[in-house]
């Protein structure tokens, strides 16, 4: 065909039908005069499928091969048969199946050569979203990555090819999904009530599953008005202290920390409260001169104490009453007063930590004088000759002293 016409496609041996062997073939593609254009379009069973700047094109699968160069027509049509693979498709297999925040993974390009081909050098090249992984190729078939986080899930391929690039073919591509990494703290508190009083030893331990490591453990404080601070010294698992006031109470958590992110921990109240100091007792009632049937009130009342607040009142080491303050403040226990309430009352407050005791308040009680029973010698009248003593003995029950009188009386003779 004159070189007027169509343009050539030129082979090294030149059949219009070409067994070829090997995985690639390159097409080339002169003008008129035997001149190389600078751009060239190709096809493949007569549909279109590439526009290229030169004049070569390497041609990996069977079928019908035709160039068109600058504005000349398509060139005639060669047939290239590839005959036998050098080597199936790679597949991409990635190890383990199954991945977690911070997990190492191994991609594996497995492919495999005939046996009359084991001289033949391969070489594998790994690609993320179809950007190249590590520093090139390798003749090693996989390619270890020692973290994978989950903004690492994308498209993964690897490519097989020859040394010498001639032969190259590239697998399908697969999706890698990261699951994100569950933190599992373990919180463990001394006291485990999370309720401790002044002066008391409270211990935070914090430990962390599921996080991969290495990992930072940090603890710290939410107050009142959400305000968080870092616990100076806390980048551990554990710390303490050793007197506990009140401005420690609050919120806590920890904080595990890895190269990529950070997890934490939920809240632990604690409460801090303060013990109940010595309590005060005092009596309330007529006053100072306390008799058999008045109503007495016992106060008693620790002044620095966090409520609820138990209060025991006790007269001679037993006990009267109890009275409780929930919202803090005093305690009050009423009576009647009995003769046996004479002698030593005091009373004890606590709210948890142990009770404190008041000091002894002493009551000495008067009893009235019952109705007084006047006895003589004998029942009946007692008479007496002028001049002479009567005695007369009287009893009471109640060993008291008392005003008495007796009047005498003249019976005339009869």
């Amino acid at each position: 065909m004159p070189p007027s016409v169509s343009p050539w496609v030129v082979f090294t041996l030149l059949w219009l039908t070409l067994p070829v062997v090997r995985e690639t073939v390159t097409l080339t593609c002169y003008g008129f005069g035997f001149n190389l254009p600078q751009k060239t379009k190709w096809y493949w069973n007569s549909k279109i499928v590439e526009e290229i700047q030169g004049h070569t094109f390497k041609v990996r699968v069977s079928g019908v091969h035709q160039c068109q160069a600058d504005n000349f027509h398509i060139s005639i049509p060669v047939h290239v048969r590839f005959s036998k693979e050098l080597f199936p498709r790679p597949v991409l297999m990635i190890r383990p199946s199954e991945l977690i925040d911070g997990s190492p993974v191994t991609l594996a390009c497995q492919t495999q050569l005939p046996a009359q081909k084991s001289n033949v050098q391969l070489q594998f090249c790994f690609f993320r979203n179809l950007q190249a992984l590590g520093s090139g190729c390798r003749s090693s078939s996989e390619f270890h990555i020692p973290e994978i986080w989950t903004e690492d899930a994308m498209w993964y391929q690897c490519t097989a090819e020859t040394t010498d690039a001639q032969v190259s073919k590239r697998s399908l591509p697969i999706r890698i999904t990261v699951q994100r990494a569950f933190a599992d703290f373990q919180i463990h508190i001394v006291p485990a009530s999370r309720l401790v009083f002044e002066g008391q030893l409270l211990l935070f331990n914090c430990s962390v599953k599921g996080v991969p490591g290495p990992i930072t453990l940090s603890w710290y404080k939410r107050d009142k008005l959400n305000k968080e601070t870092k616990i100076t010294k806390s980048s551990e698992a554990e710390f303490k202290i050793s007197r506990v006031n009140s401005s420690d109470a609050g919120d806590y958590y920890c904080e595990a920390n890895n190269s990529r992110r950070s997890f934490v921990s939920k809240v632990v109240t604690i409460t801090v409260k303060v013990p109940v100091a010595r309590p005060v007792l005092t009596l309330g009632g007529p006053g100072a001169q306390t008799v058999v049937g008045d109503m007495l009130e016992l106060h008693c009342e620790a002044l620095q104490a966090s409520p609820p607040i138990l209060y025991h009142f006790y007269h001679q080491n037993v006990t009267l009453g109890i009275s409780s303050a929930l919202s803090g403040g005093r305690g009050s226990f009423n009576f009647s007063v009995t003769a046996e309430h004479s002698g030593n009352f005091f009373c004890e407050a606590d709210n948890g930590q142990g009770p404190q005791r008041s000091d002894t308040l002493t009551l000495s009680v008067i009893a009235p004088v019952s109705h007084p029973i006047l006895t003589l010698g004998s029942l009946g009248d007692i008479s007496a000759p002028s001049g002479e003593r009567v005695s007369v003995d009287i009893s009471l029950t109640a060993d008291h002293s008392g005003n008495f009188f007796c009047e005498a009386d003249n019976v005339p003779k009869a």
